[in-house]
């Protein structure tokens, strides 16, 4: 089992994402709303309020997208299908993703 870790910072593929997880068989993730440390600290933080103009060009849209899956192979699968639908997700800075290896995982979900 693995646990699979998307930082998408980029509103307008987020259908497309999770669409190319559901054909890719990802079907029990999690998406959690968020907001960047870098817009945090400039709202809240006056030694950082020069993040303002970084935040205007870079945006300030952020989801956490998280699930469990069987094998090493989800992110092959979820950028197959991207780039499928035509979509390069490295290449438009869509975000990130990280495969971490679960040592021991309680009711995995249905394969």
């Amino acid at each position: 089992m693995f646990y699979l870790v998307i930082h998408l910072t980029r509103e307008e593929y987020e259908e497309d994402l999770l669409l190319a997880m559901a054909s890719a068989g990802i079907l029990d993730a999690i998406v959690i709303p968020g907001v960047s440390a870098r817009e945090t600290m400039a709202g809240a933080l006056p030694i950082f309020a020069g993040f303002r103009a970084d935040l205007t060009a870079k945006g300030t849209y952020a989801k956490l997208i998280a699930a469990i899956v069987a094998d090493e192979h989800a992110i092959d699968r979820i950028i197959g299908e991207l780039q499928a639908a035509g979509i390069d997700f490295v290449e438009k800075s869509i975000g990130s993703m990280v495969m971490l290896p679960a040592a021991r995982v309680l009711n995995p979900p249905a394969s």
